[in-house]
């Protein structure tokens, strides 16, 4: 039974493996990259990643996401890395480690490496693994590539890992997923010790990957179907070449870089500071010697640029934004709201300019609480790596270690620091070189105080961390839906969802339910443009029997427009949000013509959802109001209206509004300032109102929290809306059919 269990996926790992070092193997033989022997395998399985991924993009984008298709890419590669002999060991040899230092190394790395083994091959119950990243590559298999998504806004960013995801995933499901991002987390220590070999280093880069790879959040995240240790992999792997090429002058050694620098980028958008890098590094080490740049330049910018433009040009035919789910106030789209895209970026930098010195250096090594992990103790030493500013690599390696810690101050998650400690951590070996002792007392403590039981008596309980060595999850002797029932939060509400919807059931969800455990289509309410209307939607008939709407009135001078605009003239971190706008002449409402026009500014593609005669629905801003927002209504004619009423929600400050008129003579004038704000009796009946909005959006049904505002209106208003299905592990399912 375990054998029968664990076999596919140990074989999607491994077709994914040996089908991308083969491919590393083609790269590096056919550009006559010249390396020793265990760096030809590490750069051979770092740049056949890169290829590996690119292809699978292709076959993405043509529907050819197969298992049959993966194994023939596999056979192909393999194929052709033989015929080029490409599969033979390079001849040359790293200078040898002592002894002493190996042990020294591959003791911990032993160790912890099993400890590692089992947290990856144990059913995938990580929080943004199970979410979106699993998620996409579940839905992407499930659909057989690429099909246009907009539930989520972490569905269209940087899918470079995902792809190798996709692969492994196709024969060995979430375990084999996360044994690939396991292998880059294996990969980088080795590749640290073998710089420190090549450059004359080794004691310090035997403590930097040790000091790397024991840390508890490279433990948690590597061993999770996340993609943080693989760029953090790459970016080293970038500035290892970049340091052979400044040594041999060997021009084919950029088009490495520049494959390894494109790979970044399609890990994550922060990774473009790895082709910053080498761009400035490569053009600063020409200009000094008086060579011409352009041309390396140009490699490594165009290697970037076609690795890049796919899935750019990807995003922005299907969801209007090519740097989806970021910058949608510089490209405004229908499925992400800018206020969403802020308020996440908010969450993931929660202290301010002055704590972040006092609370982050304590949270990232001691603690762990609320910022996804730890290093350990001895981040609080990296200052002791300024002393390697003494030495030429020195120098560098805090160059980039500065560098690539930037990503932190926009999201102070600890992981978001891997990329710098790759660097910090050799540099702070360095530092203490020449200090007898030193080092081996360091990997000796950091040995010890990283073991999970350790950690448990000095990091906070809410650390994200591993915390034991599950033997009998990684064996299935545990039950898979057993194991995740118990570890997963929302994971029996995914799988309930599979069992009683139709397969192309959409489902709106208000609480966390993990999309790599279903095939059906989820729409979170705060991830997605949609998402937030729907649940718009549920408030405003949940709210309606309790609390009272707002008339916002103008009275306007006698006399006839062209269209009528209703403008922000104030600035607030806040939304504005009206649910219906409408005109008054002589006391008695004016019935809206089908050939009048509505607008908005931003969301006019919303601007019909205030104009509809439904107060379940509501156009908003969807971001802080800002002066010269608007909303507005065009006639076919110039019409007399004296009274402009708007209709808003519960709870909203009336904001600084004025009525401005567009005249005969095409100019638009001021026809009333201040409004007069008044409440609006209470309405009943609109939780029907708001079944036929959720059907009108698309939506088949709702999973809620059963103790969210939304789902007890539901459950207590059964009659009058949406029926109660069921309740699953504190969640209810609603149909709207």
């Amino acid at each position: 039974m375990v054998i029968r269990a664990l076999t596919p996926i140990l074989l999607g790992t491994f077709l994914t493996l040996i089908t991308a070092w083969a491919l590393g193997r083609v790269v590096l033989r056919s550009l006559g990259v010249r390396l020793c022997r265990l760096e030809e395998d590490l750069f051979a399985f770092l740049a056949g990643s890169a290829c590996l991924s690119a292809i699978v993009f292709v076959l993405c984008s043509v529907h050819l996401a197969r298992k049959g298709v993966f194994i023939a890419v596999g056979v192909a590669a393999i194929g052709t890395a033989y015929w080029l002999g490409a599969l033979r060991p390079a001849p040359d040899r790293l200078p040898r480690l002592s002894k002493v230092w190996l042990l020294l190394f591959a003791v911990p790395f032993a160790v912890y490496t099993v400890l590692y083994f089992f947290n990856a091959l144990a059913p995938e119950s990580s929080p943004d693994g199970s979410a979106y990243h699993l998620g996409n590559v579940n839905r992407w298999w499930s659909d057989r590539g690429f099909v246009r998504y907009t539930g989520s806004m972490f569905a269209n960013g940087p899918p470079g890992l995902e792809m190798l995801f996709l692969v492994a995933f196709s024969v060995g499901r979430h375990s084999a997923a996360a044994l690939v991002h396991f292998t880059f987390l294996m990969a980088l220590p080795w590749l640290m010790l073998c710089y420190g070999r090549r450059f004359g280093m080794a004691r310090p880069f035997v403590l930097g990957g040790v000091l790397v790879y024991l840390s508890p959040v490279a433990g948690v995240t590597g061993t999770s179907a996340y993609n943080d240790l693989a760029l953090a992999c790459v970016l080293f792997g970038l500035f290892y070449i970049l340091q052979i090429w400044d040594a041999s002058r060997n021009d084919r050694l950029l088009w490495v870089a520049g494959l390894l620098g494109a790979f970044g980028c399609t890990l994550r958008y922060t990774a473009v500071l790895g082709v910053v890098f080498s761009v400035a590094f490569v053009g600063w080490t020409l200009l000094r010697t008086r060579k011409p740049a352009w041309r390396a330049v140009a490699i490594l910018v165009f290697c970037a640029a076609i690795s890049m433009a796919p899935w750019l040009v990807k995003n922005w035919l299907w969801v209007g934004n090519p740097f989806s789910p970021f910058l949608n106030s510089w490209f405004p789209n229908p499925y992400v709201h800018v206020w969403s895209e802020t308020k996440y970026l908010k969450s993931l930098r929660p202290y301010s300019a002055i704590n972040k010195a006092k609370a982050l250096p304590v949270l990232w090594s001691l603690s762990g609480a609320e910022r996804e992990g730890l290093f350990g103790p001895w981040l609080l030493l990296t200052p002791l790596g300024l002393l390697a500013l003494r030495w030429k690599q020195g120098r560098r390696l805090l160059f980039a270690a500065a560098l690539f810690a930037l990503p932190s101050l926009a999201n102070n998650a600890a992981r978001m620091m891997l990329p710098f400690a790759v660097f910090a951590a050799p540099a702070l070996g360095l530092a203490v070189q020449n200090s007898p002792g030193v080092i081996p007392l360091l990997l000796l403590l950091h040995s010890l105080v990283s073991w999970p039981g350790a950690v448990a008596a000095y990091a906070d309980l809410r650390a994200w961390r591993i915390t034991n060595m599950p033997v009998r999850a990684a064996l299935r002797t545990t039950p898979e839906d057993e194991y995740l029932q118990a570890k997963l939060d929302g994971y029996a509400m995914a799988r309930t969802i599979d069992r009683i919807t139709p397969s192309d059931a959409r489902v709106l969800t208000l609480c966390r339910v993990p999309q790599a455990y279903t095939t059906r289509r989820l729409w979170n309410c705060s991830e997605s443009a949609e998402g937030e209307l729907a649940f718009q939607v549920l408030l405003s008939a949940a709210q309606a029997g309790e609390r009272p709407r707002y008339a916002v009135r103008f009275r306007l001078p006698k006399g006839a427009v062209k269209a009528l605009r209703v403008v922000q003239t104030s600035e607030k971190n806040e939304l504005w949000s009206v649910s219906e706008m409408r005109l008054y002449r002589d006391g008695a409402e004016i019935p809206r013509q089908t050939s009048w026009r509505v607008s908005a500014k931003p969301n006019w593609w919303e601007a019909a959802r205030a104009f509809d005669g439904n107060e379940v629905t509501a156009w908003s801003t969807w971001q802080a109001i800002e002066p010269g927002m608007y909303l507005e209504e065009d006639f076919d004619d110039t019409l007399p209206v004296d009274t402009v009423v708007l209709v808003s929600p519960h709870g909203q400050q009336a904001p600084t509004l004025r009525v401005d008129g567009l005249s005969t003579d095409g100019h638009w004038r001021p026809l009333a300032g201040p409004p007069e704000i008044s409440e609006l009796p209470v309405r009943t009946g609109l939780r029907q109102a708001a079944k036929v909005e959720l059907k009108a959006l698309g939506f088949h049904y709702v999973v809620a929290r059963c103790d969210a505002e939304a789902a007890m209106d539901m459950n207590d208003n059964r009659s009058r809306g949406i029926p109660w299905n069921r309740e699953i592990g504190g969640a209810c399912i609603y149909p709207l059919d």
